[in-house]
């Protein structure tokens, strides 16, 4: 079997395996290396991805960014412990979507390190082949991999868990007077890794004293919202722990990893690397445990209808609101469900949250669906902080987002005459250059209706509908004073 034949039998394959192969067929060492890198014509090889050890990964020019190309090459980085694996890794884990502040946390990457690949220069090789893209907000695992993280494949839910575990850490670490109170960071920069907690601490073992300067150490933390973690999971975890602990003038710290659940070797690796490894009910206990399997359920839901109970939300808020910080992140992602118990009690169509939809290559999700014979009404939810307003920038995103909505509902037959209504409510207000948009935006307007509400209209528009549940919620939660000092974003 020569070297095309092979790739046509295996696919994009790395150096080190043919070499195998024809050194099995009865080629020397010698004379295989050298077949190899005479290679000409229709074999090219993969310069975009420096690989460890001089490996070089080798494919047909018919093969090029195919599901086998894909798949072949995510198999070579994960055989090679290269490591873009750890960026692969962790948007598998997470749904295959992630920010940008996330994944510089699970990827193993300095920012910046002598002799070592940085995030920068490992985002761009991946997404030289289109294997890692981003659209500006988000960065996606290329769509011919599958995502193996099937309790997690709405990457909103878990990152939503991942900050709510990361407030309750916080919140523990500032009360037990580990850590300075007000300089906890997350993803803060530490001996030049990310990570989700950062925060310095002067206790006794960690600080030192010279001159009149006190040094404190720190504290590190990550988090993992998932069950069964595995070796592969937490390797990036290990590469910056070691790599810290190796460099010079380093200052003491303790490294934090959280998960619901490890497997048993692997809670073992990281005890035998002195590592701080905990489950969240052996950190926080049954409470904390109980509030993230109730939160679980409730954004999991696909339709408003599959929502327990408005007061449930109100019992889930109840709890975030005594962890969360200054910045409502944690609140703002209920009110979506809030929008939508409003919105069914308007229209006769059972309203579906978080659908997700694609057209031409583009993807977006609608916050809140419902499809009626003669309509399609669409809202967008921002459950913001009074000092948040909804921003120009945040109206011209949208107005994207409309454009990629609009164009798949009308590529449907079934839809394609159906009046479409797009809808932003915010818990907040407009900023006076959003407002002007929108207007403009709207004037212009032939094909669909735009149209915008904000907080203070909301609770009045709940007002005179008659839901007293939903209007103590907003009051108590999201309660809206148009005097607030506004800032833009």
């Amino acid at each position: 079997m020569n070297i095309r034949e092979f790739l046509e039998c295996n696919g994009p394959s790395l150096s080190s395996k043919i070499k195998k192969q024809l050194m099995a067929e009865g080629m020397s060492d010698e004379a295989a290396r050298q077949a190899i890198s005479r290679l000409k014509g229709e074999i090219y090889r993969l310069t975009e991805i420096k690989f460890p050890k001089r490996e070089t990964f080798l494919y047909l020019k018919s093969q090029y960014k195919s599901d086998i190309f894909y798949y072949n090459l995510s198999s070579a980085i994960e055989e090679t412990s290269s490591i873009h694996k750890c960026i692969i890794s962790g948007l598998r884990n997470f749904g295959g979507c992630l920010p940008i502040e996330k994944l510089k946390v699970l990827s193993g990457c300095p920012q910046a390190r002598k002799k070592k690949k940085t995030f920068d220069q490992t985002l761009h090789e991946l997404e030289a082949v289109n294997l890692v893209y981003n659209n500006e907000e988000f960065y996606y695992l290329n769509d011919s991999l599958k995502i193996n993280n099937e309790l997690y494949n709405d990457n909103k839910l878990i990152l939503y868990l991942n900050d709510f575990i990361k407030e309750s850490l916080a919140l523990w670490l500032r009360k037990n007077s580990l850590v300075s109170y007000e300089a906890v960071s997350f993803y803060g920069d530490f001996s030049s890794y990310i990570w989700d907690i950062t925060a310095p601490s002067y206790l006794l073992p960690f600080i030192k004293i010279k001159a009149d300067a006190t040094k404190p150490g720190f504290i590190v933390a990550d988090i993992i919202p998932q069950s069964d973690i595995g070796n592969t999971d937490i390797d990036y975890f290990i590469r910056k722990v070691e790599s810290c602990f190796l460099e010079k003038n380093t200052r003491p710290f303790i490294p934090i990893i959280l998960g619901y659940s490890f497997e048993h070797e692997t809670l073992k690796f990281l005890k035998s690397k002195n590592i701080l490894v905990s489950t969240i009910y052996n950190f926080f206990g049954e409470e904390i445990e109980k509030i993230l399997k109730n939160i679980e359920k409730t954004l999991k839901a696909t339709a408003i209808n599959d929502v327990n109970s408005i007061e449930n939300i109100n019992t889930i808020l109840t709890a975030v609101s005594k962890i969360e910080g200054e910045t409502n992140n944690l609140r703002g992602h209920f009110f979506e469900l809030i929008a939508g118990h409003v919105v069914s009690n308007i229209y006769a169509g059972i309203p579906r949250l978080n659908q997700k939809i694609a057209h031409e290559g583009k993807k977006a999700e609608i916050d809140i669906l419902i499809i009626t014979s003669k309509e399609i009404i669409i809202y967008e939810c921002k459950g913001y902080i009074n000092s948040r307003l909804v921003s120009n920038t945040d109206i011209e995103k949208w107005k994207n987002k409309i454009s990629i909505i609009y164009n798949y509902f009308k590529s449907k037959d079934e839809h394609s005459n159906k009046k479409v209504v797009f809808n932003y409510w915010t818990t907040s207000d407009f900023s006076d250059d959003a407002k002007n948009n929108l207007m403009e935006f709207s004037n212009d307007l032939r094909k669909y209706v735009v149209r915008k509400m904000n907080g203070n209209e909301i609770f009045n528009y709940s007002k005179e509908l008659n839901l007293e549940n939903i209007c103590g919620i907003l009051k108590q939660y999201f309660p809206y004073n148009n005097k607030a000092v506004r800032t833009y974003l």
